[in-house]
């Protein structure tokens, strides 16, 4: 519990250094410096991107989307949007986009139901909700290792206990999670994003259940199939999803599972799939969810070593890297369009473009 305080206290720090300095640091003769994978192409995307991200926040402080065809999740997209500006350096106390996240704190903190869940009162509560409470836990504990001291830190402390407790009842008995806050099934991607959040929450230091931690991880290592992918639930035939690969990645080393065997063919074919032969032009790779994968896929990468970053970052052997595919694609108001709308495409996309300044805790290396 000190150590994952100690590392809040530290990243508070960078907090204000980021919130003062700006996101790109003067070095001595007064230039620029950068991370080495960036440039400042990039640094301008990203100030592009988080100033469409504020301006689209409503007054009260959550987020809307078109919802591309999926439907209209505006506390996944609040979640989501919330992340990438914590993630700018900006905290609900420090930092040019401060107001925009001690609002977006509040609309979450207030859109929380009597159970625990996080989800607003027009939500369709039993359908696809689990998305949107784990990226709340995940936001909320970002800034609860900001602001644990204060009387925010002591609302959001109580809120995520609730969350937490919710999560643990919904949890499945292969250890998963469904779309809804019901234990009966599960299925991978909201399994995914509730291992991510679980982590980030215990990493806080507020209490999870080592059981309900234990029980994920097994999960999808069970979901594991022969060729190293995970499917789309566990004990489902039908092969491996590249997108729920990469989240799967992503949670198992957020899980400190680093070197398991489960993990290592998982990254194998995580590569495979996404950076050799053809990679992420390979039709069918992403399955129609672009910035879904990039969002994970670019953790997994980031959180494997310098390598396989710079592979998927860059490129390589002629293949052309996510940054140069997000600097071309991104439209003039700062925003992307993808499945989901334009908030949800941004938010995931400023978020990879951001870990390079390996800021926010739960996505350092």
């Amino acid at each position: 519990m000190k150590t994952a305080r100690k590392a809040w206290m530290a990243a508070a720090a960078a907090a204000l250094w980021f919130a003062g300095a700006g996101i790109a640091a003067e070095g001595e003769s007064g230039a620029s410096t950068l991370p080495e994978t960036l440039n400042q192409q990039a640094v301008d995307a990203i100030e592009r991107a988080v100033k469409f991200l504020v301006l689209a926040q409503r007054p009260d402080g959550g987020w809307n989307s078109d919802g591309g065809g999926y439907g209209t999740y505006p506390t996944t997209m609040t979640a989501l949007a919330g992340i990438a500006l914590l993630a700018h350096g900006s905290t609900p106390t420090k930092g040019p986009e401060a107001a925009a996240v001690a609002n977006c704190t509040d609309w979450i903190l207030r859109n929380q139901t009597p159970q625990g869940l996080y989800a607003s009162a027009g939500e369709n509560r039993e359908m696809r909700s689990m998305y949107g409470h784990g990226f709340s836990m995940l936001f909320l504990s970002q800034v609860y290792g900001l602001e644990g001291s204060s009387a925010l830190g002591k609302r959001i402390h109580d809120s995520l206990l609730k969350a937490v407790d919710l999560s643990a009842r919904s949890q499945s008995r292969p250890g998963g999670w469904n779309y809804g806050p019901d234990p009966s099934g599960d299925e991978g991607s909201v399994t995914v994003t509730q291992v991510h959040a679980l982590r980030a929450v215990a990493n806080a230091g507020i209490r999870v259940p080592k059981a309900v931690l234990d029980k994920c991880v097994q999960y999808l290592e069970g979901a594991q199939c022969p060729d190293g992918g995970i499917a789309y639930k566990f004990g489902m035939g039908g092969g491996s999803r590249p997108p729920i690969s990469a989240a799967g990645l992503v949670s198992l080393l957020y899980a400190g599972r680093y070197d398991s065997p489960a993990t290592r063919r998982l990254t194998a074919y995580v590569e495979k799939t996404f950076l050799k032969g053809g990679g992420m032009g390979r039709a069918g790779a992403f399955s129609g969810h672009h910035f879904y994968t990039h969002y994970y896929l670019g953790q997994s990468m980031w959180l494997s070593g310098d390598r396989l970053w710079r592979n998927y970052f860059l490129g390589e052997g002629g293949r052309e890297g996510a940054r140069s595919m997000f600097l071309k694609s991104q439209a003039v108001n700062g925003s992307w369009s993808g499945e989901c709308g334009p908030v949800y495409a941004t938010a995931m996309a400023v978020t990879v473009l951001q870990l390079p300044f390996n800021y926010l805790p739960i996505y350092q290396r």
